[in-house]
């Protein structure tokens, strides 16, 4: 006789109000199916679920990037000028605020 996981066990006395094996093997079979209907349905929900969720952290992220950090904007001359320096963007950044 196969031992179930205790966790298995409480979620098939919870759904279906009585202990696995206690039935006809046909019976049985029908409510471990439906079992395993319930469990996939929910793991869907919850992988779109964690989606959205997902999708919404990455917009607040980027709305406190923007709100967060003084992106200074460079003319394309400040930005031509500096090709090939190896400038740190830091310096330039400080460079450019320096000068307005």
């Amino acid at each position: 006789m196969t031992v179930l996981d205790p966790t298995v066990s409480a979620e098939f006395l919870a759904h279906h109000r009585q202990s696995p094996g206690s039935g006809s093997a046909d019976a049985e079979l029908r409510r471990w199916q439906e079992l395993c209907r319930v469990v996939i349905e929910e793991r869907e929900r919850l992988r779109q679920a964690l989606a959205e969720t997902s999708k919404q952290r990455d917009l607040y992220l980027r709305s406190l990037y923007a709100a967060s950090f003084d992106v200074p904007e460079f003319t394309k001359e400040e930005i031509l000028g500096n090709l090939g320096k190896n400038q740190p963007l830091t310096d330039l950044v400080a460079e450019s605020k320096a000068e307005r």
